[in-house]
């Protein structure tokens, strides 16, 4: 950047100009010339100040990952670049339109759910599919694989570009009732959040009904609905320990579907580094929430039962069951996604290896 800068009193040479007195005498006068010059001056360092929406509860699990990441961000940026965390929806935002909102502008950065982002990303189907994943390392790999084979980029096409992803806890079935065979549950609403989970409630007997995790603990106060499939997580910071009284541990997923993502508009209009400490933040966030996540579930379970909320784990027979009546579902997903066949043939490949 080039700057003028005026009155710098630099002596460009003396004028020595003889003038008549009246009384006849020399006059010697020196006369300083300004000189203007252009010097280099460096540009201030760019900053930025973001607001990050979110629909977690404040304070809790989802709620401290996006801190952890927005403090790293300042720290590394020497507090240059600014991160406002808005969660619970605070902001008049659902779970279900994060995308809409980040895509649009609303807010620069945010969390989208993978399982409310399945018609933008097919592939995420594949986190919530029925004992596909069955443990933390599981759902990691599936993560890893969907991220490394592109399937992210169906994120730019909505002007949204994603920085990491993390797991939640497993997803399991929270009742009114212990479930001890199917039966149990034939007929009865039981909220779902997307395609995948609508199936399987379907075909286990039970009644789907899609409702956005905002609305959720009044629909289960109001008898929307009487149960929900959901993490351990949901559930405790839901409060559902108030309105439902069993935890039915089915794990019948281990998703790894909580992305930060932000605007590529926004993105691209900091500087670089101010990017270099996001990302290094970022990478920082996602390793540590993995971890996290893991240590979590046990005590989880152990919170909601000292909240009087009974967590059961449903007979043999209903997990073999459960099973049978869903082992379709992939065939029929694969077949409808072609695309989907290379990440299962990749991940049944990679699981199976050895180490």
């Amino acid at each position: 950047m080039k700057r003028r800068l005026f009155g710098l009193s630099l002596l460009a040479g003396l004028l020595t100009v003889a003038l008549s007195a009246c009384a006849g005498e020399t006059v010697v006068e020196t006369v300083t010339v300004e000189k203007i010059v252009e010097v280099e001056v460096a540009p201030p360092p760019g900053t930025a100040e973001w607001t990050f929406n979110h629909c977690s509860q404040i304070g809790k699990f989802h709620d401290e990952m996006f801190n952890h990441w927005a403090d790293g961000t300042s720290a590394n940026s020497g507090g240059r670049f600014d991160v406002d965390i808005q969660g619970a929806s605070v902001l008049g935002y659902k779970c279900g339109e994060a995308l809409g909102v980040i895509s649009d502008g609303l807010v620069q950065s945010g969390e989208i759910i993978g399982g409310w982002t399945t018609s933008e990303i097919p592939m995420l189907n594949l986190e919530t599919m029925p004992f596909m994943t069955t443990s933390y390392a599981e759902g990691n790999l599936l993560a890893t694989l969907i991220a490394d084979m592109g399937h992210y980029d169906r994120l730019k096409e909505e002007g949204v570009k994603a920085l990491f992803n993390y797991c939640f806890t497993g997803q399991h079935y929270w009742t009114k009732m212990p479930i001890q065979n199917l039966s149990d549950i034939a007929g009865v609403k039981i909220r779902v959040y997307n395609q995948i989970t609508s199936d399987m409630i379907q075909a286990v007997g039970a009644s789907p009904v899609t409702i956005d995790m905002a609305d959720l603990y009044v629909a289960l106060q109001r008898g929307v609905v009487d149960g929900s499939v959901t993490s351990a997580l949901t559930a405790r910071d839901s409060n559902f320990y108030e309105v439902l009284s069993h935890g039915n541990a089915v794990y019948f997923a281990a998703p790894c579907t909580s992305v930060v993502a932000v605007n590529i508009d926004a993105w691209e209009s900091i500087d670089g580094d101010l990017q270099a400490a996001a990302l290094v933040a970022a990478d920082t966030s996602r390793r540590y929430a993995r971890i996290r996540v893991e240590d979590e579930e046990i005590s989880l379970f152990k919170e909601l039962e000292a909240q009087g909320m009974t967590i059961v784990a449903p007979p043999p027979s209903v997990i073999l069951e459960l099973r049978e009546k869903t082992s379709s579902m992939l065939t029929d997903f694969t077949s409808k996604h072609p695309d989907s066949a290379k990440v299962v043939a990749k991940f049944n490949e990679l699981k199976a290896a050895p180490g």
